[in-house]
């Protein structure tokens, strides 16, 4: 469920509160946020216990069943599990993004008798300067390397249903890095979160852009060519135009071995 908090933000209630099955019993998750709140119901619950006893219920089984019931909720509230928030900000890029660079996506593949090439595919922007200083921001998520075998760098297309797919780009949120970061915050609070567990929210930018989706676009040629964990070159180009062979700018290529579909 999403709670609304303003006109574009929404948070997922999952990360507030949530039930966890333990083998045979549920277990509520809360945010640390609710601790106070949980310990004065288990205080409630304790007071309507006491108070309980001392009520004479002439009906044996309304005495027993009322004493069921408290006991329950006490166990059901005394086994919360508490969460604390761990969010990761990814560091925005040092240029200004301007949307309107992206013009299309350029592809070049080879022919079905050439098995040894690989199929080149990237982002067709306007100016040289900003496609390789764009690319250059893509590879500080992938440790400045051009091989990218952990996937860090995902590239994911979603297929329309207005004969038109959308290319996103963003930075994989499981990364090694990010968890070697997550653990380290992790061993620093130790002591202060005793008992709880970290919940990790990572927050970064998402990148795309929709384009055509039709029959002998060069996009159905290379998903048909590349599977989703097959190896191609993520490069930038130029756009010059259309129907004009756009700049390859192969020394700013990341060489990929997954993306998404």
């Amino acid at each position: 469920m999403k709670i609304k908090i303003s006109e574009r933000l929404y948070v997922d209630s999952r990360t507030l509160f949530r039930l966890e099955w333990k083998k045979f019993y549920p277990v509520l998750v809360l945010h640390e946020k609710y601790e106070k709140k949980a310990k004065w119901i288990l205080r409630v619950l304790a007071f309507v216990g006491i108070a309980s006893s001392v009520i004479a219920i002439p009906l044996w089984y309304l005495s027993l069943g009322l004493s069921i019931i408290i006991f329950g909720l006490e166990q059901f509230f005394e086994k919360i599990g508490f969460e604390y928030t761990t969010i990761i900000f990814q560091p925005p890029p040092e240029f200004t993004i301007d949307y309107s660079q992206w013009i299309t996506n350029a592809f070049m593949i080879p022919l079905p008798e050439n098995k040894v090439d690989k199929c080149y595919f990237g982002p067709s922007y306007r100016d040289k300067e900003y496609a390789q200083e764009f690319f250059k921001y893509l590879k500080s998520w992938n440790n400045d390397s051009d091989i990218d075998k952990d996937n860090n760098i995902v590239i994911s297309f979603i297929i329309e249903a207005t004969e038109e797919y959308t290319t996103y780009l963003y930075a994989n949120p499981d990364r090694k890095n990010l968890n070697e970061l997550f653990s380290e915050i992790k061993e620093k609070s130790k002591l202060s979160k005793y008992g709880k567990k970290q919940q990790r929210l990572v927050f970064q930018s998402i990148y795309w852009h929709t384009l055509p989706y039709r029959d002998g676009l060069l996009i159905k040629q290379f998903l048909e060519k590349v599977k989703p964990n097959g190896e191609f070159f993520f490069t930038p180009t130029v756009f010059k135009g259309e129907n004009v062979r756009p700049e390859y700018l192969y020394d700013d290529s990341i060489f990929k071995f997954h993306y998404k579909i």
